[in-house]
C-alpha cells in the first residue's frame, strides 16, 4: 500500500504530459484507459480496509 501514491502519480504524469510532449493519437488512445485502470486500481487499494 506504500506504493500506491507513486503508482497514482506516475499514472497521472504520463497522462498530463502526453499533449505537451506531443504524443500522437495512438499513444494518447492507449494511454488513457491504461491510466484510468492503474489510477482506479491504486485507489481501490488505499479504500480498503485498514490494517489492525
Amino acid at each position: 500500500m506504500r506504493l500506491a501514491p507513486y503508482r497514482i502519480h506516475l499514472a497521472l504524469i504520463m497522462r498530463v504530459e502526453a499533449v505537451p510532449r506531443g504524443y500522437g493519437t495512438d499513444h494518447r488512445a492507449w494511454l488513457t484507459p491504461w491510466s484510468a485502470d492503474r489510477i482506479t486500481a491504486q485507489l481501490r487499494l488505499l479504500d480498503g480496509p485498514a490494517a489492525p
